[in-house]
C-alpha cells in the first residue's frame, strides 16, 4: 500500500492538472451547442490514455449525447 501512496504522492500535480483540464471544457451533454466541447472533451481523454501508455484509444461518436 505504502507503494501506491507514493506514487499517488509523487503525482499528485499532474493528476490535478489533468483533471483541471478536463473540467475547463463546458462539455454538458445535454446543451445541443456544447456539442464541440464534448468531441473536445473526448479527444482530452483520447489523448491522456495514449499517453499514459495505453495501447489503443478511439473515440466513438453516436447520434445522440452520452
Amino acid at each position: 500500500m505504502q507503494t501506491i501512496n507514493n506514487y499517488i504522492d509523487e503525482n499528485k500535480e499532474r493528476f490535478l492538472d489533468e483533471l483541471f483540464g478536463l473540467l475547463r471544457i463546458p462539455s454538458i451533454s445535454s446543451v445541443k451547442s456544447h456539442k464541440p466541447d464534448m468531441y473536445r472533451a473526448a479527444e482530452y481523454w483520447k489523448d491522456l490514455l495514449l499517453s499514459s501508455g495505453a495501447d489503443k484509444a478511439e473515440i466513438y461518436e453516436t447520434d445522440g449525447n452520452p
